[in-house]
C-alpha cells in the first residue's frame, strides 16, 4: 500500500522538513557522482554510495540505529532537499534536457533496432527515477559501458564469421 506511494511521501517529507528541521544540503549528495565513471578496482577507496540510509537517517524516516535500510529518495525530492524550489526547476530542467538529448541521439540511430533498444534502456533510468541521481547516473555510465562492450564484442563476431565463411 505505502510502495505505490513512496515517491509522494518521500517529496511530502522533504517540503515538510526542509528548511526548518532539516538544513538544505547544497549539493552533498552530489559529489559521489565525478566517482561514478571510475571503477572499484583502479580506485580501490572509492566512496560508497550511501544516501539512500542517509535520506533515511536525516529525515527520520529510519530508526536512529538502522544503518543497513535503504530508503529510496528520488531525483525530484533530492532536487529539493539540496537547494529548494530553485533546484528542482533548474535540476529537472537540466535533466529534461539530458533525457531529450539522450533520446533525439536514440532517435537518430533507429536504422539499428540493437542500438536503438539499448539507448532507450539507459533513458529509462532517467524517467523511472526511484532512486537518487547519482546512483541514476552511476547505473547509466554502467549500462553504457556493457552496451559497449557488447556492441563491441558483435562486432569482432561478426568479423571472425565473416572470415570463417570466407574461408569454406
Amino acid at each position: 500500500k505505502y510502495r505505490f506511494f513512496h515517491s509522494n511521501i518521500t517529496l511530502q517529507k522533504a517540503l515538510d522538513l526542509t528548511p526548518h528541521a532539516v538544513k538544505f544540503l547544497n549539493g552533498k549528495s552530489y559529489k559521489s557522482i565525478i566517482y561514478k565513471p571510475i571503477p572499484r578496482f583502479i580506485y580501490k577507496d572509492k566512496p560508497k554510495e550511501e544516501w539512500g540510509n542517509a535520506f533515511g537517517q536525516i529525515y527520520k524516516i529510519l530508526l536512529s540505529d538502522d544503518f543497513i535500510t535503504s530508503w529510496n529518495f528520488p531525483i525530484l525530492s533530492e532536487f529539493y532537499s539540496n537547494f529548494g524550489f530553485r533546484g528542482v526547476i533548474f535540476g529537472m530542467l537540466l535533466l529534461g534536457l539530458f533525457s531529450k538529448i539522450l533520446i533525439f541521439f536514440t532517435y537518430s540511430l533507429n536504422q539499428s533496432m540493437l542500438l536503438t533498444s539499448m539507448g532507450y534502456v539507459v533513458i529509462f533510468n532517467l524517467v523511472y527515477q526511484e532512486s537518487n541521481l547519482s546512483q541514476s547516473i552511476g547505473k547509466i555510465i554502467n549500462q553504457f559501458t556493457f552496451f559497449l562492450c557488447l556492441i563491441f564484442f558483435i562486432l569482432i563476431l561478426n568479423i571472425f564469421i565473416r572470415k570463417f565463411k570466407n574461408e569454406n
